[in-house]
């Protein structure tokens, strides 16, 4: 029996309808597979770009905290340097009466010496060798600093009296200990020292207490030169 061209075309129609349906289907799945690599591939470099910087921002913060050290520290002796002593001293502070901080002085007395006898480089040796044992001797939480040259200073918060007496005894047997080592290459430390207590000076600013120090350090310099003249 002869099928009705209505319907013959009614299937024609479907037939092409499904096929145009697969060809979509097929161009959409083409089309989410490209989208899927383009995709994995913005990922892939957003990754890569990510990387990069994190690189980047690691390597700045370790130069940063290189160029920081290089700034503040002092390379011969590994102490804070002049730049790191004036940042202490700046902060201006007047100190109160319940306040107890004494502020310390040094300068080493044969650096000249030692220099024009051994030449610089053993100058040099004293230096570090002095930076050694006042870093040595010096109880926790105190700030000691090369200032310049062969002067160095200290700061020593929330102290007494006898701490302050006992940290010029343990620097004066780190001393002791320094000429008594074989190792030390003839270097013999001698130094002066001078300080002031906040206690002994009433609203004073740590800048203040280190002048006094300073005369201090001096007035004992003195004293070393005329007990080696005797």
């Amino acid at each position: 029996m002869t099928k009705p061209l209505l319907y013959e075309k009614s299937e024609l129609f479907f037939t092409h309808a499904d096929q145009a349906v697969d060809a979509a289907e097929s161009y959409s799945e083409n089309i989410a597979s490209r989208l899927l690599t383009y995709e994995i591939f913005l990922i892939l470099m957003l990754s890569v770009i990510l990387v990069v910087l994190c690189i980047q921002i690691f390597g700045e913060i370790k130069l940063n905290k290189k160029l920081n050290v290089i700034a503040y520290i002092d390379v011969n002796t590994g102490l804070p340097n002049s730049r790191s002593c004036e940042h202490e001293l700046s902060k201006g502070e007047i100190l109160g009466e319940k306040e107890a901080v004494c502020c310390f002085m040094f300068d080493l007395n044969n650096l000249k010496e030692v220099n024009d006898t051994l030449g610089h480089s053993y100058g040099d040796l004293l230096i570090s060798s002095f930076a050694t044992i006042l870093r040595r001797a010096a109880p926790k939480g105190m700030f000691v600093g090369r200032i310049a040259g062969d002067e160095f200073m200290g700061i020593l918060r929330n102290t007494t009296e006898e701490e302050i007496n006992a940290f010029a005894e343990a620097l004066k047997a780190e001393q002791i200990a320094l000429k008594n080592n074989p190792t030390n290459y003839a270097i013999s430390v001698s130094y002066a020292m001078g300080y002031a207590y906040s206690k002994e000076y009433q609203n004073s600013s740590l800048r203040k207490l280190l002048d006094v120090a300073d005369m201090e350090m001096y007035k004992d310099k003195k004293r070393c030169k005329e007990t080696k003249k005797a």
